[in-house]
């Protein structure tokens, strides 16, 4: 009977201890940034392009106009305008970067208006 109860105790001790280095493992990735962008003065064409036109059925058309999107205290700002345009009631912009990874983390910063 003590035999086993030793068994237990140290299988119990060894998951234990591959569960805490294996979480451990995966949280020591090197977290190396690579890329930012934080839109000091306008927006560098030669990362960022436009997309214009309509896209999943949305209510509002997509625009390159500087009416819907500027650079205010370094931070892109999307403006969405009730407006009559190319048979829609709402414009805004939509921006994509030309840069591409295929594995990574990403983050962004974004602050969305409230809505009541």
């Amino acid at each position: 009977m003590r035999k086993t109860h030793n068994i237990r105790r140290f299988t119990k001790f060894y998951c234990f201890s591959f569960l805490l280095l294996w979480s451990t493992l995966l949280n020591a990735q090197d977290r190396i940034l690579i890329w930012a962008d934080e839109f000091d003065d306008s927006i560098d064409f030669s990362v960022w392009d436009y997309d214009t036109g309509s896209a999943w059925d949305n209510l509002h058309y997509y625009t390159n106009r500087p009416a819907n999107m500027s650079v205010i205290d370094s931070a892109l700002q999307i403006i969405v305008l009730e407006e009559n345009y190319m048979g829609f009631n709402y414009t805004s912009a939509r921006m994509k970067t030309k840069l591409n990874w295929r594995y990574g983390r990403f983050e962004a910063l974004i602050d969305l208006p409230a809505t009541t």
